[in-house]
């Protein structure tokens, strides 16, 4: 120290001025050299969904008037006063058959649309996908044999009720009915066989399988599938005819059945369709595709638009029908089949075999995202994060209330399950789940720019950043946002930049 005093003294410098260059080079130092200091992501294919927390108060549960969201001629009822419902049970129909003719239209344009994707993929990917395509393919297989078991079962009960047997059928309904109940009983063996006889190979095999195992065990799942299928269209073919051939009424029995085999017909479809597309998918990938890649973008935007058609046609078909949201007793039914029924109006009235519900104020600003049926965790600050009650939204007031000058609406919450944990009066936080889509196009919410109007994403491109404008859907609760356009899979979005 008394060096560097000596040398300042000799050349004559203070030490304010010292101290004052040396901040200046320690500066000059630090900040000389800057550069970009970037943090990016890959844009992918993930679930982007919604989630609303609100809080509320348990309460004794009460009953549940429900209404049509689109009115219609009845065409169906299953609920009948007295009877004993499960939730989400489909209760009453309106007639949906200009929507059925118009998924059907929307169904094939998704597979046109997908055929014109597979002819675009790159050849490079080719070899990849259909790795992945066989994958897939187990996994098809896999889920189909979670459901067909309960499928052939159920059948099997539907066919051995006492109203099907052939001496009931003998003596009230007449020789057509015998026929008919030949012919499913027929369809229902073959459709049995063909399933014991798949099953067997599936249960040999593994996913490290070879691929010609592998696919032909797709393909003797997908037919097997359609035999159970068309043996589910068979017997409910059956049992609507003796429905029509009933008089005094449709016993429970016999519309319970009605209410299963709907239910086996839209699981068949659904195994249908997945096996059938990784039929192609493998086809396709094993012949190799080619194109470029805006076209590839598009095609792939078409079938997301064509995937959203049908999920609003399903939409609105939903909205034909009632289904209890809650496990209950039907106490009222307003309405006969070939009534035409008014959209709002309460038309069946059932009570909760729950003895407790949650009243909650959802704030406005929430309102959009969440609708009657909509499923909730809930979670007592009696018993903490650990005890999760599952639950349902069963109503929306549609008048607001004010608390603190700000407008809320008055939610009920229905427990699914009775438990005896739950007590009037706890306090309950509840988290309602929204709007959910899965396997869609997102980035990181923080990636998003917005200037003049429009929403742009910063993409990486070699060395050079390129602000790319493109167009969001759904927001979710984890951070992530849809993008409906403007990129692509793979491309490496910047989410964080900085000057060091």
């Amino acid at each position: 120290m008394e060096k560097i005093k000596k040398w300042l003294k000799n050349y004559k410098i203070s030490l304010p001025i010292a101290a004052a260059v040396f901040l200046i080079a320690a500066f000059a130092l630090a900040n000389g050299d800057k550069e970009s200091k970037r943090e990016f992501t890959t844009a992918g294919r993930t679930v982007v969904a919604q989630e609303i927390d609100v809080t509320g108060r348990v309460v004794p549960a009460k009953e549940v008037e429900l209404a049509i969201e689109s009115g219609g001629k009845v065409s169906v009822i299953s609920a009948t006063v007295g009877r004993t419902v499960a939730s989400g049970q489909t209760l009453l129909r309106v007639d949906s058959s200009d929507l059925q003719i118009k998924l059907s239209r929307q169904q094939a344009a998704l597979e046109k649309a997908k055929i014109a994707l597979a002819k675009q993929e790159p050849k490079t990917n080719a070899q990849d996908d259909l790795v992945k395509a066989y994958e897939d393919g187990f996994n098809a297989v896999a889920d189909a044999f979670l459901d067909l078991p309960a499928v052939i079962a159920g059948i099997d009960n539907v066919l051995d009720q006492e109203y099907l047997s052939s001496n009931a059928i003998r003596m009230t309904d007449g020789q057509r009915a015998l026929d008919m109940r030949d012919a499913t009983l027929k369809g229902y063996y073959a459709a049995e066989d063909a399933y014991d006889d798949v099953l067997k190979k599936y249960r040999a095999a593994s996913r490290e399988s070879s691929r010609a195992v592998i696919e032909s065990l797709i393909v003797e799942t997908y037919e097997a599938t359609k035999l159970i299928a068309d043996a589910v269209k068979k017997t409910n073919n059956f049992v609507d005819y003796i429905e029509d051939q009933t008089e005094g009424g449709i016993s429970a029995e016999l519309a319970e059945d009605q209410t299963r085999l709907d239910g086996y017909t839209d699981e068949t479809n659904t195994h249908l369709t997945a096996l059938l597309e990784i039929k192609d998918i493998i086809n396709d990938s094993r012949k190799g595709i080619t194109d470029e890649r805006l076209d590839v973008t598009t095609s792939r935007i078409d079938i997301r638009q064509a995937e959203l058609d049908i999920q609003d046609t399903l939409d609105q078909i939903s909205e034909r029908s009632i289904k209890s949201p809650i496990a209950g007793t039907v106490t009222d039914v307003k309405a006969e089949v070939g009534e035409t029924i008014p959209s709002g109006d309460p038309i069946i009235t059932v009570i909760s075999s729950n003895q407790y519900q949650i009243e909650a104020n959802l704030p406005e600003a929430d309102m959009a995202k969440v609708k009657v049926g909509a499923e909730a965790d809930v979670v007592l600050d009696a018993y903490g994060s650990d005890a999760v009650f599952k639950a349902k939204i069963v109503s929306i007031d549609p008048a607001e209330t004010l608390i603190d000058g700000v407008a809320t609406y008055k939610t009920v919450i229905q427990f699914v399950d009775a438990d005896e944990r739950i007590k009037s009066g706890m306090t309950a936080d509840i988290a309602i789940k929204g709007e959910r889509k899965e396997n869609v196009l997102a980035v990181p919410q923080r990636a998003i720019i917005a200037k003049d109007g429009q929403k742009f994403v910063q993409v990486l491109k070699g060395e050079e950043v390129v602000e790319i404008p493109v167009k969001t859907g759904l927001k979710g609760t984890d951070g992530n946002i849809e993008i409906i356009e403007g990129i692509a899979e793979g491309d490496k979005i910047i989410i964080f930049a900085e000057e060091k």
